[in-house]
Order: structure tokens, then C-alpha cells, then sequence
């Protein structure tokens, strides 16, 4: 009676919508393997929305870190602080999900000119979460200027915005390489007031630039972490793009499929998601690593291999495929 009762509940719960996007997705990464999505990849790599018009980063060098990093024109972030009128230009897209429209803000690491637009930004959109995905300086070159004070209880002053940094000793994952920040951000509005708010600062620090991270439970933990907050997420690493957009979607897969919607078609939302941020994710070992990280959390999470036992050597055979290409 009680194996019978087991076994109802399992096919009910394998005929879900959300059961059945899920093993969509996964029998389709599984069945390509990691040489299939490598070469699906690589006919994307150049992709980038059409029509895609760039005018604001053109007319913004001095405030975009790399030239051969455009911001396009959709979807971008425009500034509208009153104390710097007619300086609407940042480095930073919206990318939705199912939760919001304005569910991420993908943006490059802030410049030294650019530190202040960044917090006007993060004041703005009501951000209450930053996710920093690259270190200030990595092999001897600047990636991030330090938008933030070094000490606890230390204040940094930029332009008009006042920070503090109120706790640097929290880790998120197993290891210690992802520190989780509080701020306290204080600044004057345009009716004179003045207003403070609290920000969690989320800082992934050894992911290499256009590398991969080892693999691990980091990613789902700091997704977790942030999964509640229904205000737009700043997600940056130095150009904002690679590191960066492999997070993202990341998030993106896994609240489609949370939501039972079809993401089958992953080159399909790699699309999607270049068509708000072009560019994002940079090469194949990302692209890979998005697909490994949504197998592990689905796994650990919706006991897939109860679903679908046929599935399991598949997997264990990509997990030794996927080692063995990034490393």
C-alpha cells in the first residue's frame, strides 16, 4: 500500500508542469554532452540582437571600460539624478526574468568617473542587492575601481552619496571566497532630505576573468541567497558580460523552469538574453558552466534521478566530460 502511495505521488509529481520542463531541459543537455553545447556555442558566439544601435556608449567613451564592450541603447539604465542633470549615461542593462521585467541590472565595474553614477543607480532602481563577480585587480590590471570603504565602520565619500561599510565577516557556500557585505548608503534627495538605506553586497572572489570557478554549491547558495529580493539585482564583474551574464542566466533558467515554462531551447536564451545585454556570456567554458551548475541544482533540488533513472549515467558521464574540459 505504502510503495504504491510512493509511486502515485512520483508520477504525480513527474506529470507537473514544472516536472516536465525540467526534464525537458535536462534530457536535451545531457543528450547534446559537452561537445554538442560547445558547438552550439560556437554558433553563437558573434551573435548580437539585430538592429542593435549603441549611440549613448558612443557618445560616452570616458565612461565605458572597454571599447569593444558596447552598451546598446535597449533596455539601457537611463540616470536621472537630480543633481547631474543631462548626465543620463551608465554602462548597465535591464535583463528580465518571469519574476520582473527589471529583474537584474548587468553593468560593467564601476571607474573611478563612474563610482558615483553607480551608487546614483543602485539609488534609483531601490537596488538592495550588489553581486560583484571580479576582484578590483586581477593579474596586475584593474578591473573594478573600489566603490566601497576597506574597514568596518570606515565611510567613503562619492560626490553626493555617502557609504559605510557596517559588516564584511558573513561567507555565503562552503568555502571562503564569497564574502557577503553590508553597506549603509546615505544621501541627500532632491527635496533636500536625508535618506540612508542598507545594501548587501555579495563579492564572488575567485572567479576568473573568462574563466569558470571550480564547481561547487557557491552558486546556488549566493542564488539563494538573493532569491527572495523583488527589487532590480546589480550583477557586475569588470566588463560585465561574461562572469556576469553566466550568473544571470543561471537565475534565469532555473526561475523559467520553477515557473514550469519551456527553456528547452537554450540557444534560444542565450538570445534572449543577449538581446538586452549583448555579448553576455563570452566563450564556451561558460556557456558549459551555466549548463553545469542548472544540472547540479536541479538534481540536488527536484530529485531528478528519481524521475527519470535513465537520466543518471548520462549525467555522470557530463559531469566527466565537463571535468575534463575545464581543467
Amino acid at each position: 500500500m505504502v510503495k504504491a502511495s510512493n509511486e502515485n505521488n512520483r508520477t504525480a509529481r513527474k506529470e507537473s508542469p514544472m516536472a516536465q520542463a525540467i526534464l525537458k531541459w535536462v534530457r536535451r543537455c545531457l543528450e547534446k554532452k559537452v561537445s554538442g553545447l560547445r558547438e552550439e556555442f560556437a554558433g553563437l558566439k558573434r551573435y548580437c540582437p539585430p538592429g542593435m544601435t549603441t549611440n549613448a556608449f558612443n557618445a560616452n567613451a570616458d565612461r565605458s571600460r572597454y571599447k569593444d564592450v558596447p552598451a546598446q541603447d535597449a533596455y539601457r539604465v537611463v540616470l536621472k539624478w537630480h543633481s547631474t542633470p543631462g548626465m543620463e549615461y551608465i554602462h548597465a542593462n535591464f535583463v528580465s526574468s518571469p519574476i520582473s521585467e527589471k529583474r537584474f541590472i548587468c553593468c560593467q565595474g564601476p571607474m573611478d568617473n563612474t563610482i558615483a553614477d553607480f551608487w546614483h543607480m543602485v539609488i534609483q532602481e531601490e537596488t538592495e542587492v550588489i553581486i560583484m563577480l571580479c576582484n578590483i585587480v586581477e593579474k596586475g590590471q584593474n578591473k573594478c575601481s573600489q566603490y566601497w570603504p576597506d574597514n568596518v565602520g570606515s565611510k567613503s565619500l562619492f560626490q553626493d552619496v555617502e557609504v559605510t561599510l557596517v559588516n564584511n565577516t558573513e561567507t555565503i557556500g562552503n568555502d571562503n571566497n564569497v564574502k557577503k557585505n553590508r553597506l549603509r548608503i546615505r544621501w541627500k534627495a532632491a527635496d533636500g532630505k536625508i535618506y540612508g538605506r542598507d545594501i548587501t553586497h555579495i563579492h564572488w572572489q575567485d572567479w576568473p576573468d573568462r574563466g569558470v570557478p571550480p564547481t561547487s554549491g557557491t552558486p546556488g547558495a549566493l542564488l539563494s541567497a538573493i532569491r527572495g529580493n523583488r527589487k532590480p539585482i546589480v550583477v557586475h564583474c569588470s566588463a560585465g558580460i561574461g562572469r556576469t551574464g553566466s550568473i544571470v542566466a543561471i537565475e534565469c533558467v532555473l526561475e523559467k523552469l520553477s515557473y514550469g515554462k519551456d527553456c528547452e531551447n537554450m540557444d534560444m536564451l542565450l538570445k534572449e538574453l543577449r538581446g538586452q545585454r549583448p555579448y553576455s556570456i563570452q566563450n564556451d567554458l561558460q556557456y558549459l558552466f551555466v549548463h553545469r551548475i542548472v544540472l547540479f541544482a536541479i538534481f540536488d533540488r527536484f530529485k531528478v534521478g528519481e524521475m527519470a533513472p535513465d537520466l543518471v549515467p548520462l549525467y555522470q558521464q557530463f559531469i566527466k566530460d565537463y571535468d575534463e574540459a575545464t581543467t
